[in-house]
């Protein structure tokens, strides 16, 4: 900050200074569509914290500032903000949408109360079930409540802060919360809304009755004899489902829907939900505008209305063999599948960051040592570029997560380095394959993508393959790639975070095939094959068809897959169920138009413990079965199987069933060679 900055600042009320502070240090702020590199830096309150953070090329910062409990005053540290400022880095704040403690920021017992959710009993719930975390959720009905929470990020906003980081914006209900009589009142809206002005129901309709089994005419649950005074959670403890309000005989449990619902006009939770959303973003946005300001949102999670997106990485992304982390797992599927998702839920695309998160622990701080954490950056961050995502590096966070005490600040410079001086490398580019590149040895990933306007196809290396009783990488020497002849090419290069800078390389043909030689691979390296003239087509794209994680009856079985996925809003469940659950049973059927010979391939990363059994059926003819054991055999370790059948060219149907005893799960599917 400069002096004469630093003088007002001792001198002045900190707010009071803050019009002085902006003018003076205005710069255009880095939009997220022009971020290279996240890093996460909680907090930054002092110099250290400033200089850590500008110790690593990043143009935006994840939650320096980020209020839980207790709100503290940002006036005075709104100095801090001024470095980031001159530099046009993005400065990130933060507030948690769910917790709430009794007595926090003096709020008395009776807002309190208001504030608080309940389950169906008008009790209060403990977060996630469990009286000792010491703190509850409040609610999403509630815009008092809401407003409440979002004055802490209107504060951030007003001394400094140019991004936002919403987090648990579903109000991390269970399936116990969200019956506060605000959330059962929006409940009796929206039956109103479908049945009454929907589909011309009358308030004391036989239909109610017929239907949902609600008895209009006892007074404990319709006092006024109309469905305009029902009392759902009344209605629930007569029932007998008080403590299982999703049980699959209660009537209602799909028009009250499940917490973490986002099909819009498909339940009262999900229209709860996104009401909720919509309030706080057009809040904070409308905010920013009367300070003459712009303020960039996202949340925790894929999710609507957002500027770019953030999704949590936790103990689904450190897997552990023989006592340390394994690498030879790839999460494609993963980066992927939420890029997916982010474009369906937006219909555009904008930046995927991905990040390590914490709750009541942090996985990524207390399960891997040192030596882990280095090798998981080098192995897993260049991964999610080169799946077209992002990931933010964790220089400094909770439970004592500083990278200079572990000496991963080094590996994330390294990195942070690479993807920032090589980032039009990652720009503007097309998905080709993960499979089409054929590598000479094991443990090494290739995927394969291009850029149309600069004639370039670009193929992403990965090193999976670690010494022996080491964290460290075995380096593959003489590493050789092949692929099909796309053009003339007029040169050939190789760049990687261990070099940084580009060494040419000699494309050769073999049988047809182009073929390139890599010296040398430490980490990860990036292939630029420049074309004449780039014909994708010998390599046509994968189709990759993501899966969504849900423990409820998939409402759509049949999915039309095109040449950029599958058809509609909706995605297939991860879980493909078998015997034991047979009101879960809805297992997917795609629906496929082949312009060539191609592949279907089934990726499964875990079986339940009794075990599966996959079958898939081509236009109802077997095609594959197989036992899928659980219980440690294998498929519960988290490695991925794939599961292939070839497919002729044509329209074809493709069944995916499990006559198995319990569920296994989908990491994702791919259908080869016929995508754009």
């Amino acid at each position: 900050m400069p002096t004469n900055c630093r003088s007002l600042h001792r001198t002045l009320a900190p707010l009071a200074l803050l019009a002085f502070h902006f003018a003076a240090m205005a710069a255009e702020i880095c939009e997220p569509s022009r971020v290279h590199v996240f890093t996460v830096n909680e907090p930054i309150m002092d110099r250290d914290g400033q200089e850590l953070a500008l110790s690593v090329p990043s143009q935006m910062l994840i939650r320096p500032w980020f209020r839980w409990r207790n709100a503290f005053d940002v006036g005075k540290v709104a100095w801090v903000t001024a470095p980031f400022r001159e530099r046009g880095i993005s400065f990130g704040g933060g507030i948690t949408l769910s917790a709430i403690y009794r007595g926090e920021n003096g709020i008395s017992e009776k807002t309190f109360n208001d504030y608080v959710t309940r389950d169906p009993r008008g009790r209060l719930y403990p977060a996630f079930g469990n009286p000792r975390s010491g703190y509850y959720h409040g609610s999403l009905a509630n815009r008092k409540y809401l407003d409440y929470v979002l004055s802490f990020a209107k504060q951030q906003i007003d001394a400094g802060a140019d991004n936002i980081f919403m987090d648990e914006v579903d109000g991390a209900y269970r399936i116990h919360e969200g019956f506060d009589a605000y959330g059962l009142a929006g409940f009796r809206e929206w039956l109103v809304r479908r049945y009454v002005k929907g589909e011309n129901w009358t308030e004391t309709d036989a239909r109610w009755t017929e239907r949902f089994r609600i008895d209009l005419r006892d007074a404990t649950i319709c006092p006024d004899g109309t469905i305009r005074s029902f009392d759902y959670s009344k209605y629930l403890q007569k029932s007998g489902w008080a403590e299982q309000p999703d049980h699959k005989d209660n009537p209602l449990r799909e028009e009250w829907g499940w917490p973490n619902d986002m099909r819009l006009g498909r339940s009262y939770c999900g229209e709860r939900r996104e009401q909720a959303w919509v309030y706080q973003c057009e809040s904070l946005r409308e905010h920013a505008k009367s300070k003459g300001r712009k303020v960039q949102i996202a949340a925790n999670g894929i999710n609507r209305h957002v500027d770019f997106q953030i999704q949590n990485l936790w103990t689904n992304v450190l897997t552990r063999r023989e006592g340390r982390l394994d690498v030879s797992r790839s999460f494609v599927g993963l980066w992927r599948g939420a890029l997916d998702r982010s474009r369906r839920l937006l219909g555009r695309d904008v930046p995927v960051m991905f990040f390590h998160d914490w709750g009541d622990g942090f996985p990524y701080w207390d399960q891997l040592n040192g030596g882990e954490r280095k090798l998981w950056l080098r192995v897993y961050a260049p991964e999610i570029y080169a799946s077209g995502a992002f990931f933010a590096f964790p220089v400094h966070g909770p439970f004592g997560c500083d990278a200079r005490k572990d000496g991963s600040i080094d590996v994330i410079r390294t990195l942070a380095a690479f993807f920032d001086r090589h980032a039009a490398l990652y720009r503007d580019t097309r998905w080709l394959s993960e499979r089409q590149v054929a590598v000479d040895r094991p443990g090494v990933l290739c995927l394969a993508k291009y850029q149309p306007e600069a004639q370039r196809l670009l193929l992403h290396v990965g090193n999976r393959n670690c010494a022996k009783d080491a964290l460290e990488l075995a380096p593959a020497k003489d590493l050789k790639l092949s692929f099909p002849a796309l053009g003339e090419i007029a040169k050939a290069s190789v760049v990687s975070p261990e070099s940084q800078e580009p060494a040419a390389l000699t494309p050769a043909t073999e049988a047809g095939r182009t073929v390139v030689v890599l010296p040398a691979l430490a980490s990860y390296a990036l292939v630029c094959v420049e074309y004449r003239k780039l014909d994708p087509a010998p390599m046509a794209a994968d189709v990759t068809i993501a899966t969504v994680s849900a423990w409820v009856r998939p409402v759509q079985n049949v999915f039309e897959v095109g040449r950029q996925g599958v058809a509609g809003d909706e995605l297939p469940n991860q879980f493909v169920q078998g015997q034991l659950h047979p009101h879960l049973r809805n297992n997917p059927t795609f629906v496929v138009d082949c312009p060539r010979p191609a592949s279907f391939v089934v990726c499964i990363d875990r079986a339940a413990d009794l075990g599966a059994r996959i079958v898939i059926l081509v236009d109802e003819q077997k095609v594959l079965e197989a036992d899928l054991p659980g219980g440690g055999q294998g498929l519960a370790s988290g490695a991925i199987r794939d599961y292939a059948i070839p497919l002729t060219a044509g329209q074809h149907r493709i069944r995916i069933d499990n006559p198995g005893r319990d569920w296994f799960s989908v990491d994702r599917f791919v259908l080869t060679g016929c995508g754009e």
